[in-house]
């Protein structure tokens, strides 16, 4: 049974890295024709959330505790200039709200570097999604609350995950939120692309 569960947590990780990979792409396609720093911001975080996941997906593989610890920091660093894009982006008139709330629910262990820097990014990606949501209420936006429910699945795959160090089905069952998580914000980003490409030729 734990055999079968790693081989579906290693296809799982891979269908993560090539998600995240063509957020990655579509967004840097998108900057190199509207020059938009969203669209730049966006790029540089999925590739290097693509770049955690593919350390991580390879720890799977190995158990190498660096690799593992080498994903969950390149993966915050990717929800960090996610974050910094939203400051400058959705600039939300309850911003503290949204980073005490994500404060409140970290989870801190010192002797534990890796949950410390998970934690982080459960921090991040709290902010990302609450911010998001805010947008969307505040502009009375349906197409806002899309990205907003993938960062919703994102945040609690993160917040999950930091309870589950064993392979388990509920582990993968999380991991496969994740993973839609980068399919809902892969979908809208694609098709905006791809339109305004379109429009333009």
């Amino acid at each position: 049974m734990s055999s079968f569960l790693a081989i579906i947590s290693i296809i799982l990780f891979i269908a993560q890295l090539l998600v995240s990979l063509l957020i990655a792409i579509v967004s840097l396609t998108g900057y190199t024709s509207y020059r938009s720093r969203t669209l730049l911001y966006l790029s540089i975080s999925f590739f290097l959330i693509a770049l955690g996941v593919s350390a991580q997906s390879i720890y799977a593989i190995n158990g190498s505790v660096f690799l593992q610890l080498l994903g969950a920091v390149s993966e915050t660093a990717g929800y960090l200039i996610l974050a910094i894009s939203h400051v400058y982006t959705v600039r939300s008139n309850i911003m503290t709200s949204s980073l005490a709330l994500s404060f409140a629910l970290i989870v801190f262990n010192s002797s534990l570097v890796y949950t410390v820097v998970k934690s982080i990014s459960l921090l991040l990606l709290l902010y990302i999604s609450v911010e998001t949501v805010i947008f969307a209420v505040q502009n009375r936006s349906k197409a806002a609350l899309i990205p907003s429910t993938g960062f919703l699945l994102l945040t609690f795959s993160t917040y999950t995950n930091l309870f589950l160090n064993t392979l388990t089905f509920n582990l993968v069952l999380i991991e496969i939120a994740k993973l839609v998580g980068f399919l809902i914000l892969a979908a809208p980003l694609t098709i905006f692309v791809l339109r305004r490409g379109h429009t333009e030729s």
